[in-house]
This record gives C-alpha cells, sequence and structure tokens, in this order.
C-alpha cells in the first residue's frame, strides 16, 4: 500500500530509539494507536524537519539502490510519492503547540489521513503522543516510570541541555511548585524561581554562545513554536538581590532566550515520557442542602470537608430561634447576630441557589437550563461523569466548545453536582487513549 511504500523512506536513518533505525510495522494493515485530533506529536529522537529532509533525499534514485520501493533502477510508484508527499507536509507542520486538528489544516490534508499517518509515527517509535503543550498546562512525574527515566536520561539531558541544568532541576521547577507552564516560564525569566533555573540556563546561554552553535540552531524550530505571552521579552534576567537594592542584569541573555531553553527542555522531558500533563476530570457528586462553591482542582476530601463545615454554620445559626418565648443561644464560638448572619456568606450562598434554581448559569428562566440538560445526558452516557474522563476528550466526545464546557462547570459548581479534579492520566481514562 502507499502507507507501507512511504514507511521504506525511513529505512536506513537513525531516528529511532537508541540510535536505531525506524520503519512502520509493513504487516500491519492499520494502525493500532488510538489518537485522536486533540492530541499533538512530539519528537524525542529527532526533529521532524530532519525526519522530513531525510524523506525528500531518499526519493531521488541513487546508483545502484533504486527508489523508495527497493528495486534498483525503479523509481517509486506515484500512489507511494503521494504519500510520501502527505508524510512529509505533516512532518513540516508538526507544531507541540498546535493539536492534530490545527496540523492538519496547516499541511491541507483531512483529519482522518492525519491521524492514521501520527498513528504509524507512534507505532514506529518516531514520535510519541501527548497534550497541546500551551502556557496553562500543569505538569507532574510520569507513574509509569518517571523517576527511572530521571536516573537513565541524566546523561542525554545532559549532553543535550549542558551540565549547568541537570535533569532533576528541570524536573523539579516544572512539577514541584503546581504552577502552570506560562508561570514557570515567567518566574524563570525573570530569575525569581525557587529553584534558580533561570539563571542556571542563562549562564549556560552565556558560556556557550559561540561553543554550541549547533545547539541554538537545532533550537530554533522547536522553540519558534513556543505560546507566548506574559513573557518579559528583550528584558536581561536579573540576579536577585537583598531587600533595598536594585537588581542588575546577571547576564547578556534575554528572557525570552530562557524561556525558550525551558520550553525546549520542557518539550524533551514530555517526549521521553518523564513528565505528563495534568488533566482536568469532571466528576459527579451528590448534592447537598447548601454547598460552597469548590474551586477547579479540588479533591472530593476537601469538597466533603467544605460541605461539613457549611452545615455545622447553617445549623448553629439556625438554632438562635425562640422555644416557649426563650431565645436559645448558640455555642458562644459559633454565635452570630442576625445581621451578622444575613451578611455571612452562608446565607448568601444558600440564597443564591435557591434563586438559581430553575435557571441556567446565564440568567435565563426554564424548567431546565441548557447547562443541566447537558448534564443530564453526559450521567445518562454513564462514563463521561465516572471521574476517567478529562475535559478535553469529553469536549471532543460531545462536541462541547470551551464556552459552553465553562458554563457546565459553573452551573455544577453553584448546584454542588459537579466537581473538577486535577490528576495525572491513568491507562484507561478517556476511553483507552493516551
Amino acid at each position: 500500500s502507499g502507507f507501507r511504500n512511504a514507511a521504506n523512506s525511513f529505512e536506513g536513518f537513525p531516528f529511532g530509539p537508541s540510535g536505531s533505525s525506524v520503519a512502520f510495522d509493513l504487516h500491519t494493515s492499520t494502525p493500532q494507536t488510538v489518537v485522536r485530533p486533540y492530541h499533538t506529536v512530539l519528537f524525542p529522537h529527532a526533529p521532524p524537519a530532519e525526519l522530513a529532509r531525510a524523506m525528500s533525499n531518499d526519493r531521488s534514485p541513487r546508483d545502484g539502490s533504486g527508489g523508495l520501493d527497493g528495486a534498483q533502477g525503479v523509481s517509486a510508484p506515484p500512489a507511494a510519492s503521494s504519500h510520501n508527499q502527505r508524510l512529509q507536509r505533516l512532518l513540516l507542520m508538526a507544531n507541540p503547540s498546535k493539536s492534530l486538528a490545527d496540523i492538519a489544516v496547516d499541511a491541507a490534508l483531512s483529519i482522518p489521513v492525519t491521524l492514521q499517518l501520527a498513528s504509524y509515527l507512534v507505532e514506529s517509535g518516531t514520535c510519541t503522543l501527548a497534550h497541546v503543550a500551551t502556557r496553562s498546562a500543569r505538569y507532574a512525574v510520569s507513574p509509569s516510570g518517571g523517576v527511572e527515566r530521571i536516573r537513565s536520561l541524566a546523561l542525554p539531558f545532559s549532553q543535550r541541555f549542558g551540565r549547568a541544568v541537570p535533569i532533576f532541576h528541570a524536573v523539579a521547577a516544572l512539577t514541584s511548585s503546581g504552577q502552570t507552564l506560562g508561570e514557570i516560564l515567567s518566574s524563570a525569566s525573570s530569575g525569581t524561581d525557587d529553584i534558580g533555573i533561570g539563571n542556571r540556563i542563562a549562564s549556560m546561554k552565556a558560556e556557550s554562545r559561540t561553543a554550541r552553535r549547533d545547539l541554538q540552531q537545532r533550537s530554533t524550530a522547536a522553540v519558534m513554536s513556543r505560546p507566548r505571552g506574559g513573557s518579559y521579552g528583550n528584558e536581561k534576567i536579573h540576579s536577585p538581590k537583598a531587600p533595598g537594592q536594585a537588581a542588575e542584569p546577571a547576564t547578556s541573555v534575554s528572557a525570552d532566550e530562557v524561556e525558550d531553553a525551558l520550553y525546549e527542555m520542557t518539550l524533551w522531558l514530555r517526549a521521553h515520557s518523564v513528565i505528563v500533563e495534568l488533566r482536568d476530570y469532571l466528576t459527579k457528586i451528590k448534592a447537598t442542602s447548601v454547598n460552597l462553591p469548590p474551586t477547579e482542582g479540588t479533591s472530593p476530601t476537601a469538597l466533603t470537608e467544605a460541605h461539613t463545615s457549611t452545615r455545622q454554620v447553617s445549623t448553629t445559626a439556625s438554632e438562635d430561634t425562640t422555644t416557649g418565648g426563650k431565645a436559645l443561644s448558640a455555642p458562644k464560638a459559633r454565635s452570630m447576630t442576625t445581621e451578622e448572619f444575613l451578611a455571612s456568606s452562608v446565607w448568601n450562598d444558600s440564597q443564591a441557589m435557591q434563586n438559581a434554581s430553575g435557571r441556567s448559569v446565564d440568567g435565563r428562566q426554564g424548567s431546565t437550563s441548557q447547562e443541566e440538560a447537558i448534564f443530564e445526558e453526559l450521567d445518562e452516557v454513564g462514563d463521561c461523569l465516572s471521574g476517567n474522563v478529562s475535559t478535553v476528550a469529553l469536549s471532543w466526545k460531545c462536541g462541547l466548545d470551551v464556552w459552553r464546557l465553562k458554563k457546565l462547570k459553573e452551573w455544577g459548581r453553584v448546584e454542588g453536582k459537579l466537581a473538577v479534579i486535577r490528576r495525572v492520566p491513568y491507562p484507561g481514562d478517556d476511553w483507552g487513549a493516551p
């Protein structure tokens, strides 16, 4: 088939794991890896542009070795050439900050063809699947051998990025604070991160401007895709000073250069499965009489404690009633006047919930709001609100756009029916997708 002929163009090039040549399974007619439009692809062994260039060089006939089909003096058939061109366009447009659906548009390919090509690339070991690397992404050490990979990949990481930034420093900077990638990049580029990785990168970049130009050239394609926003741009990184002293530029390295380097380290660690993205999962919870709206990422234990605390305060306040003409005062630690109770968050939250009954988040009256209808439909499906399906996969499966998903989360928090759990993914999540 055309895909099999396209696969032959990679044979003989050391882009696979441990320097081995990569090739698709020529005996597999259909790829088995589950690839979805919201995924992106990362290349741990060679940049995609280098793979595309190797394909382009291999397509021309050579003395005694022929074309893509391996026959001497015979060029590739038109079908193989067509599929090679599609694969090459995919490689040229590969971007870690874009989903495969967006990459398909850039490469002028249909989504089914793009997913099939990506699946073959994954099965050959050429690339790995990941979620899009945005500034809002959060990372954690992979539970599937992440710690072991830190030890085994320490030398390759040092060879790639230099000894100034050990691999465990980079992993700690990206996973220990719980911050988003954008917040980590900003703190590193300003020299205010707790790990001190920003100053380490700046020192490394300053010392290797001439000695490691090859590294900078290889980094260009990857860092150009870094999502911008909240960056310090061309400002020089400053070293921290004591209170009252003005900070001075530590090196001649700009904040953009520091962010580019750390972003590339992030992609390298994610491509080698050292770190993984934290994902948000919607979970159905049992509604109580009064609920305090939980924040995103709240654990079920914290949510239960919040409900218990709310009921205790509400009960205490309600005990200030009359029985037989005598006022029953609440315990001193919990006592509050009527004015204080009416001004408290307990009363306001209770009233807000009563007023929201039969009304959607955006204020439209009706027996059943749109958000409630979506909730009931998702609940009937069975798995959607079990805590095993990420919000990204849920949006793709059910056709929910970002705005509608946000409204559903707000409605669920107000009504006390949904909690958002943030955790590392495990096998079996998202209906078996990576």
